[in-house]
C-alpha cells in the first residue's frame, strides 16, 4: 500500500513539474502584430494586432479562450495597400476561438467547417523523428519534426524552438509560448512567401521575439514611396539589393528569424546596386533590413535555398 502511494505521489508530482515547465500560448496581457506581407513594397495588404480576452467558454465539452483581433489604420499605400506607421484601431472583431491543454502540450482551434470541430494548431509534446499532421499546419503536409532547440526571448527567457522538415522550402518553425514564424494562427505555411508576417510578440508591454516591436508604430516620413528590389528570391549565392529613393548612408543588415546577424553591406555614394554573397548561410527564411543612418526603413524577406 505504501509503495502504491508513493507511486501515486510520484506521478502527481511528476504532473506538476511537467505543466509548470510548459510556457502556454494562451494567457492574457499578450499580443501579437503581425501583416499580410507582399514583395517589393514595404507595405501590406492588410495588418492586426490579436489577443486572448480574458475568461472561458465551455464548447463541446471543452473550454475555449476568444482571440479577438483589432484592425491597423496605416498609410495609403500602392495597389491599395496600407503602410506604417500604423494606427491599432480600438474596435475589436472575433478572431478565432481556442483551447490549450497544458499537459498534453497541445494547443487546438475551434473550426465549425471542419470534423471534428476541434484542429491541432500546435503539438508541444513532439520529438524528433515525429510526424506532425494538421490540416492547419503546412497545408495538410506530413511534417517531420527536425531539431529543438532552445532560444532566448528579447527578454532573457529560454523557450524551446521545434523546427520542421519542409522539404527545402524554407524554415518552418514554431516557439514555445510565442507561437509560429508565420503568425499565431499559420504556424507553418509551405510554400515561398506565403503566409503572414509576425513583426512583434509583447507581454505585459515588454518585447518577447520578433526583429521590430516599435519600429512599425514611428512615424517615418516617405516610408510607402520606399521601393526595395532584391534579386533572386529564393537565391542560392549571390543576392542582388537595389533601393530607390535613397540618401545619405545607407546599409543593408541581413539577419535571422531569431535575430542574429549575418551581414552587414553599405552603399557607396555612386552605387546603385549591391550585392550580398548569402552562399555560406544555412537554408531558410531571412530578413533583409536597409537602414537610412540609425533608422530602418524598410524590411524584406529573403529564402535562401540549396
Amino acid at each position: 500500500m505504501k509503495s502504491f502511494l508513493l507511486s501515486i505521489l510520484f506521478s502527481l508530482f511528476s504532473c506538476i513539474l511537467l505543466a509548470q515547465s510548459y510556457h502556454p500560448i494562451i494567457r492574457s496581457n499578450t499580443f501579437w502584430d503581425g501583416g499580410d506581407y507582399i514583395g517589393g513594397v514595404a507595405c501590406y495588404v492588410s495588418a492586426g494586432r490579436s489577443k486572448f480576452i480574458e475568461g472561458d467558454t465551455l464548447m463541446d465539452g471543452h473550454y475555449y479562450r476568444f482571440q479577438y483581433g483589432y484592425s491597423m489604420l496605416g498609410e495609403p499605400g500602392p495597389g491599395g495597400n496600407i503602410c506604417p506607421p500604423f494606427i491599432v484601431d480600438t474596435v475589436p472583431h472575433k478572431f478565432a476561438i481556442i483551447r490549450e491543454d497544458t499537459l498534453e502540450r497541445k494547443v487546438y482551434i475551434y473550426d465549425e467547417n471542419s470534423t471534428p470541430h476541434d484542429q491541432l494548431l500546435y503539438d508541444f509534446s513532439l520529438e524528433i523523428g515525429d510526424t506532425l499532421f494538421s490540416s492547419y499546419l503546412g497545408l495538410g503536409a506530413l511534417l517531420v519534426l527536425d531539431t529543438i532547440e532552445n532560444v532566448m526571448l528579447l527578454n532573457g527567457e529560454i523557450r524551446k524552438k521545434f523546427t520542421f522538415d519542409c522539404n527545402n522550402q524554407g524554415e518552418c518553425f514554431y516557439v514555445e509560448g510565442i507561437g509560429g514564424c508565420y503568425g499565431l494562427l499559420n504556424p507553418i505555411v509551405m510554400g515561398l512567401g506565403f503566409g503572414w508576417d509576425l513583426f512583434c510578440v509583447k507581454e505585459n508591454d515588454d518585447p518577447l521575439w520578433s526583429y521590430e516591436c516599435d519600429y512599425y508604430f514611428v512615424g517615418i516620413e516617405d516610408y510607402c514611396s520606399l521601393m526595395i528590389r532584391i534579386s533572386p528570391n529564393p537565391v542560392t549565392s549571390i543576392l542582388t539589393v537595389s533601393v530607390t529613393p535613397r540618401s545619405g548612408q545607407i546599409s543593408i543588415l541581413l539577419i535571422d528569424l531569431v535575430g542574429r546577424l549575418k551581414s552587414v553591406s553599405h552603399f557607396t555614394p555612386n552605387q546603385d546596386k549591391a550585392l550580398i554573397n548569402v552562399s555560406t548561410m544555412k537554408p531558410g527564411i531571412y530578413l533583409l533590413k536597409i537602414a537610412d543612418g540609425e533608422m530602418v526603413i524598410g524590411v524584406e524577406k529573403v529564402v535562401v535555398v540549396r
